[in-house]
């Protein structure tokens, strides 16, 4: 929320439009982004004392994402939430794409599957895009790999106002896309030598 604020204080400056503000981002990063969202749209104090009077983000791209919820409850908006697109695996068991419930906590964390019947309830646009047996891999690859995608979002959804539901099942013929796959192809590595930088950098004291 602070960062926003610097965001639109600044907006004249970079020369933007403060009704386009998109959020967007991977793991935590979608998290946050998703979870703000549902905070402005529910008037909770945090996003009242960091937001102007009548802001409204105009969309939210959340890779591996996932709304906090406190008291354990699925999301409930109190007013129509904006655009969103998600990207998820169905395999991630890092952030589940259903709904995980830490009674530690006495909160839960509600992914696409849990949120985008309450956005059809609404009648709010979305695209979802599923990795067919991805893991956590879809927090990082949609940014560097499906910038068409993104961008039709934004022309078709956020600036032309389309009214659409889209749902995109990806399946990897060599096998479901994962985090140790994807960086051992990056790094140019065997993924025992992976495994073991890895193991190496958790004992590390």
């Amino acid at each position: 929320m602070i960062h926003l604020t610097y965001v639109l204080q600044h907006a004249d400056y970079w020369n933007a439009d403060p009704e386009c503000v998109i959020l967007g981002g991977g793991s935590a990063g979608a998290i946050e982004s998703l979870t703000a969202e549902y905070l402005q749209k529910n008037a909770d104090p945090l996003a009242l004392a960091h937001l102007p009077q009548g802001f409204q983000f105009a969309g939210v791209i959340a890779a591996a994402g996932a709304i906090w919820v406190d008291g354990g409850d699925v999301p409930v908006w109190k007013q129509k939430p904006c655009p969103m697109m998600f990207f998820h695996g169905s395999a991630d068991r890092t952030v589940y794409p259903h709904l995980l419930h830490i009674d530690a906590l006495n909160s839960s964390f509600s992914g696409p599957e849990i949120i985008i019947p309450t956005l059809r309830d609404l009648q709010v646009s979305y695209m979802y895009y599923v990795g067919e047996g991805y893991d956590h891999v879809m927090s990082g690859i949609p940014f560097e790999t499906y910038g068409t995608d993104i961008m039709a979002f934004i022309h078709r959804v956020i600036y032309k106002k389309e009214k659409v539901a889209v749902k995109t099942i990806e399946e990897d013929y060599e096998g479901p896309r994962n985090l140790v796959r994807y960086y051992t192809e990056l790094m140019g590595i065997s993924k025992e030598e992976f495994l073991k930088r890895v193991q190496e950098l958790n004992t590390e004291k």
